[in-house]
């Protein structure tokens, strides 16, 4: 288990864990996770974001409205994050905001 260093995750991470190796991780969600494939477009909130694969790449995308329902598919995050990855990434989300 290592720390990884970095600004955290906007929402209340101070920081991310990188786990490797041999054995069994147990991730402790509310509500049955979700894991979906990553994709040049796959978003996540980052309240929700519980893991995701190492080789994804993370980028914090923060979106300004004038309106809130100037886009009717918007889901009113300000924040998320969008994962890029070559195909067999993932990430893990859970169906539940803390």
């Amino acid at each position: 288990v290592r720390r990884v260093d970095g600004h955290g995750i906007p929402g209340g991470a101070l920081f991310t864990m990188q786990v490797q190796g041999t054995g069994t991780v147990v991730i402790k969600t509310h509500g049955t996770p979700v894991v979906l494939p990553v994709t040049p477009t796959t978003f996540a909130d980052c309240n929700a974001v519980v893991a995701w694969s190492a080789a994804s790449q993370v980028i914090v995308s923060s979106q300004v409205r004038l309106r809130r329902n100037a886009d009717p598919g918007h889901s009113g995050e300000t924040v998320n994050l969008q994962f890029r990855g070559a195909p067999g990434n993932f990430i893990v989300v859970q169906p539940y905001e803390v």
